[in-house]
């Protein structure tokens, strides 16, 4: 499964891989985390762009926002992407997802 996680290039894939595993426990798991908090940050930190697609599957999905909001609380992701990531969702939140924005924005402090 961590082998697999630096593949994931976008919000459809990182919530195929969430879907995928969800039921999943135990020591690979734990490995796997940190790999999924990097694609996670990376993706709000350097694709904001891509928002609105991680909102429409939030929408729909509540538990694969948990698992978001989750993963930016990893204590391995670096202060300076955490803080591009607080950025973008404060001040270039589009209009619609102002929910989602704070979410983002307060799990990132």
């Amino acid at each position: 499964m961590e082998a697999a996680v630096p593949q994931i290039k976008d919000w459809p894939h990182v919530y195929k891989a969430f879907r995928d595993n969800r039921s999943c426990n135990g020591e690979s798991v734990v490995e796997a985390w940190s790999a999924y908090s990097e694609v996670i940050a990376t993706l709000l930190a350097d694709h904001w762009d891509d928002v609105g697609e991680l909102s429409r599957l939030v929408s729909a999905h509540p538990a694969f926002k948990a698992f978001i909001i989750k993963h930016l609380e990893d204590e391995t992701i670096p202060e300076n992407v955490l803080s591009t990531i607080r950025q973008h969702a404060a001040h270039e939140c589009r209009s619609g997802l102002e929910s989602l924005c704070k979410e983002l924005e307060a799990a990132t402090k």
